[in-house]
């Protein structure tokens, strides 16, 4: 973190205190006063103010939290007499309430930005709201620029007799039975280089950049795989089920068609194997600096750690939910 980033980092979350304060508040009133809809609505606008301070700092764990919260304080307004919503919204948001300023303090005092901690409470928050819930791979790329591009070492390699669709569909059959025979285990090593052979071809042929972008990476996951630094897993298996469906949108729909709608989410699945691979082979190493891997996936250690940190804060602020409003004339 840059000193610039570190003071903006300071004056943000001074001036955050006071609002999250006032967001709090307002929750504390809405327990008090289940029918004072109007305090949840306090509470949910101080929560965008928030959400929005700490995305222009890019402190994009806390942001989501607080996103999640914002979205949570107003979905409650809706549920009308569902106690047992209710009672999980409450208890969901008393719980961030404590965590998001906890979360801000370890960020200050010199700790990586690792939403992944925050998971199950993001998670928490979606389920109050009945929305699909987070995964590991989303959180942990949050940080992972949406249009990033590579930057290709060679120009695409020029197709004669044939267009990048009908070498696709001329390809699809091999990769598929490639595919099918490393997921039945079938001769895995040779299988796999069969794919690694197909994959490199399309790669090597691709004109637009989300497309060579996609091959490139499919690329790595094979290589991980070939030299035993990632586990023939089924979540794995059906990514590269995936690939080949992205493989016939490109017969149906030309190349073009990745570069209009771009399967994302496949590739940040892609990337999380990737950055999850034991293995550092010329590909994967490439990959791994290409997209910054390395400092956006924590190691067990820093993870541990990162949780460590929150877990206190966490019981200390079920205690003063527990004991009543800040304005109580007790004090601990």
């Amino acid at each position: 973190m840059t000193k610039a980033v570190s003071q903006a980092l300071v004056w943000v979350n001074e001036q955050l205190g006071p609002t999250l304060q006032e967001a709090r508040q307002a929750l504390e009133e809405y327990i008090e006063h289940p029918d004072h809809n109007a305090a949840l609505g306090r509470c949910a606008e101080r929560m965008h103010q928030v959400h929005g301070a700490l995305q222009l700092v890019e402190v994009h764990g806390a942001a989501l939290l607080a996103e999640e919260m914002e979205l949570v304080s107003r979905a409650m307004v809706e549920f009308g007499s569902d106690s047992v919503r209710r009672s999980e919204g409450l208890d969901a948001l008393t719980r961030s309430m404590v965590q998001l300023p906890a979360y801000m303090d370890r960020v200050l005092s010199g700790g990586k930005d690792i939403p992944l901690v925050l998971l199950p409470l993001l998670n928490d928050l979606r389920a109050v709201r009945g929305h699909p819930l987070l995964s590991e791979n989303t959180i942990l790329l949050l940080d992972l620029p949406p249009d990033r591009r590579v930057e290709r070492e060679t120009p695409p390699r020029q197709l004669t007799g044939e267009t990048f669709r009908q070498l696709a569909r001329r390809l699809r059959p091999q990769f598929q039975t490639a595919l099918l025979h490393w997921i039945r285990g079938e001769q895995p090593d040779s299988s796999l280089a069969a794919m690694a052979d197909i994959i490199s071809m399309l790669e090597t042929a691709a004109v637009e950049d989300r497309s060579y972008q996609l091959w490139w990476v499919t690329g790595g996951v094979i290589e991980a795989l070939r030299q035993n630094g990632l586990e023939s897993a089924p979540a794995v298996k059906r990514l590269m089920g995936h690939v080949d469906l992205q493989i016939r949108l490109v017969i149906k729909e030309g190349e073009g068609s990745l570069e209009s709608n771009p399967p994302f989410e496949l590739l940040n699945s892609l990337l999380f194997y990737v950055a999850r691979s034991l293995s550092r082979g010329k590909r994967v190493t490439a990959i791994r600096n290409c997209f910054s891997l390395g400092e956006l996936i924590p190691d067990e250690d820093e993870l541990e750690g990162a949780r460590d940190s929150l877990s206190a804060p966490s019981v200390k602020l079920m205690q003063t939910v527990a004991a009543g409003p800040v304005s109580s004339s007790t004090s601990s």
